[in-house]
């Protein structure tokens, strides 16, 4: 038998007894399989968890709040940070909007520009069609104060919509932790 030459490589340093180990016993492409296997499913498994990052249709951008579709009644953006900030890009938004749709519910939705906040939106049922004028709302601070401050911000909404002639549905929507809470229900208006 003719002696077998050294293999050279960058790449791998093996000699010829090396490579005829492998060869021979058949365990680096059983290991190889394996490895592979277990890279495949590693990747569905991921895929299935976490999804391609699309978005079910009639969602938008944000978990849990719907695309809202009808005619807006009611549109308001504040800053509450506005006056206290020197750059462009650091001034805060928050919208509070009133849209309804044909069959007499009415949508209220709060987005901001923040990375805090999330948009949240609920659900009014009205008598009729809504105007402006059935729309209010009141910006206070996290203190209650409607005259905010550098310290002392714009926060919460209070949105009321009336929604027949003696009712108001009325609503904090607080911009900072994201909460809605139930300011008065069914009040004489």
């Amino acid at each position: 038998m003719a002696k077998m030459a050294k293999l050279r490589s960058p790449y791998l340093h093996l000699d010829n007894r090396m490579c005829s180990d492998i060869s021979t016993d058949g365990s680096s492409i059983v290991l190889r399989s394996a490895y592979c296997s277990i890279a495949a499913f590693a990747f569905i498994a991921a895929t299935c968890l976490f999804g391609c990052g699309s978005q079910p249709s009639g969602q938008d951008g944000a978990i849990g709040v719907e695309r809202i579709d009808g005619t807006v009644i009611f549109e308001e953006t504040i800053s509450p940070n506005k006056d206290y900030t020197s750059s462009e890009d650091d001034i805060v938004y928050y919208t509070v909007r009133v849209m309804q749709d044909g069959s007499g519910t009415a949508t209220v939705s709060a987005e901001s520009n923040s990375g805090f906040f999330d948009p949240v939106s609920y659900q009014v049922e009205c008598d009729g069609d809504l105007t402006a004028d059935d729309v209010s709302v009141k910006w206070t601070t996290l203190m209650g104060n409607p005259e905010p401050s550098e310290d002392d911000q714009i926060a919460i909404a209070v949105v009321s919509v009336q929604t027949a002639d003696d009712i108001v549905d009325e609503r904090k929507i607080n911009f900072v932790t994201r909460a809605l809470e139930m300011a008065a229900e069914a009040i004489p208006a």
